[in-house]
């Protein structure tokens, strides 16, 4: 009985030692994203997130990304929590980005549980699992100002060029404007305002704990409808926007009638009007009500179908 107890005994002490531990550091970069196994689970359930946050990411991580955005569209590699951007692999230049002007938003992401902390920022959830447990809510204030898109149908893995082998995406948008990613919990449902609004190192409650930021409220004020590019200071990289690559193969999509095909899209083809000659030398001097009833003497007439 001693001799099998003590064999038993040996057999645990070994699997003891042979057990992985926790890594001492979480990579902080998102290329090279290494997870322990047990948050695997989590990484599995946040596959499907096309549209994660990056404001958890590390200020030189955003730069290179919104530096790269600038040259052409990013090819990246995305599987559970790990997302690697593929600088060697690139699209066509039709695919590369055009910025659209948005009528200025805020919107608070508010994560108070694992499920929600991988949902939202799955590439570095895992580095902030202890601040989420210490804290008890992580939040992400966004001003949004603008979108930097390409057009709206993913390349084919024939078209990419370059090494692409491991081509699993593409960021096809990238939200803009300013943010704030802090923990502690957001009070009420202005605390994108509050917080953004403060200056660095400005009063909050004594639970508050700004994790990064990046961008000016201030500035992104300055932004309309039409601008070509966000307002100096309100361009920092708050959300991705992800596209599955297409197969190798697939062809553009057949355009139906009063559609053609621009950029990889159908877009409606635009009509020309001219009037009728009876019509060319007609002045409308009531704003608008004299064509009007020009139109409505030609219908009473017979004159129209």
């Amino acid at each position: 009985m001693t001799n099998k107890l003590g064999f038993l005994w040996l057999i645990a002490a070994s699997v003891g030692a042979c057990a992985p531990g926790l890594p001492l550091n979480t990579p902080s970069d998102p290329t090279k994203s290494a997870l322990p196994s047990q948050f695997q689970n989590k990484c599995d359930a946040a596959k499907g997130q096309l549209r994660p946050l990056i404001v958890e990411w590390s200020a030189p991580d955003r730069a290179a990304l919104e530096a790269g955005a600038r040259h052409s569209q990013l090819v990246v590699h995305y599987e559970g929590c790990q997302l690697e951007v593929l600088r060697g692999c690139t699209p066509p230049p039709a695919f590369a980005y055009k910025y659209t002007a948005i009528t200025p938003k805020d919107e608070l992401v508010t994560m108070s549980s694992a499920d929600q902390l991988y949902a939202s920022i799955p590439v570095h959830a895992a580095s902030f699992e202890g601040k989420l447990a210490q804290k008890g809510q992580l939040n992400a204030s966004m001003t949004i100002v603008g979108m930097y898109e390409a057009p709206s149908l993913p390349p084919a893995t024939d078209q990419l060029q370059g090494d692409c082998t491991r081509a699993t995406h593409v960021i096809s948008a990238l939200a803009v404007g300013a943010f704030e990613f802090y923990a502690g919990n957001a009070t009420d449902a202005h605390a994108s305002l509050d917080v953004l609004g403060a200056a660095a190192g400005g009063d909050h409650n004594a639970n508050h704990e700004t994790l990064s930021r990046d961008g000016s409220v201030k500035s992104c004020a300055d932004s309309k409808r039409g601008d070509g590019e966000p307002p100096e200071n309100c361009g920092a990289l708050l959300r991705l926007e992800l596209a599955a690559v297409r197969a190798a193969g697939t062809e553009d999509p057949k355009c139906g009638p009063g559609t053609r095909l621009t950029e990889h899209e159908c877009k409606p083809i635009e009509k020309t009007s001219t009037l009728a000659p009876e019509d060319q030398s007609f002045v409308d001097d009531k704003n608008g009500a004299g064509w009007g009833n020009r139109c409505y003497a030609h219908l009473k007439s017979g004159a129209l179908p």
